[in-house]
């Protein structure tokens, strides 16, 4: 709990990833909290609570527009999104394992 964040091998995006966890368990962190007292020690004493029903999903289905970026990178890049997603195709030699593969894919998931 006194180990440095950062000095552990951290990184801004992984800080990201602990404030989005701790709002899923109903606590509120900045990201300044976690540059300015990267312990857990040290924010635990920062970390608020979140009122009951404050962490709350909302999809209404409708899609978000473009953000100015992104429309800029397809105002460049007409070829369309699938121009630009990576994809591989596996095969399976032998006989296929359904939990093995389950476990795999959670493996890859979680990483």
């Amino acid at each position: 709990v006194t180990d440095n964040f950062f000095e552990a091998g951290g990184d801004s995006i992984q800080s990201l990833q602990i404030i989005a966890r701790a709002r899923e368990a109903g606590w509120r962190l900045t990201p300044r909290q976690v540059f300015e007292h990267p312990t857990v020690a040290g924010l635990a004493q920062r970390a608020q609570r979140l009122e009951a029903g404050a962490v709350q999903e909302f999809d209404d289905g409708v899609a978000l527009p473009l953000t100015p970026i992104q429309r800029l990178f397809f105002e460049r890049y007409p070829q369309g999104e699938s121009h630009w997603n990576q994809a591989v195709l596996l095969k399976v030699k032998g006989r296929l394992v359904p939990a093995a593969l389950e476990r795999a894919v959670a493996a890859l998931e979680a990483r």
